[in-house]
């Protein structure tokens, strides 16, 4: 018997990445990427009002902040390790349930008999 209750969670786990707070992040990414793309491209096609030098200092920095802002993929894919233990510390619970449970089946009931 248990000497507490047992209460649910009511924090429900995240399945996936929280996009509602990293969109922002992410768009300036796809910002930055098509961004140098199109810098680029103007200059390959020689419509740019920019020399070489101008682009390669604004690529570094196009690739200086995506650096950067890589950590939120890295976030976004974190599970946590509060996540990891609470899975694990259920996992070893049922692993105790299920043994006195076979146990309690088998009229095993420890050491010292029914007790």
């Amino acid at each position: 018997r248990l000497g507490f209750v047992v209460t649910p969670e009511s924090k429900q786990e995240q399945t996936g990445p929280p996009w509602r707070l990293i969109w922002p992040q992410l768009t300036a990414m796809v910002l930055l990427v098509a961004a140098g793309g199109v810098g680029t491209a103007r200059y390959l096609m020689g419509t740019a009002s920019f020399d070489l030098l101008s682009l390669g200092v604004n690529l570094v920095w196009v690739v200086v902040d995506l650096v950067i802002l890589s950590v939120v993929i890295s976030a976004a894919k974190h599970t946590g390790r509060e996540s990891r233990q609470r899975r694990a510390s259920v996992t070893h619970e049922h692993r105790h349930q299920d043994h006195r449970r076979r146990a309690a089946d088998d009229g095993v009931h420890g050491p010292f008999g029914r007790g």
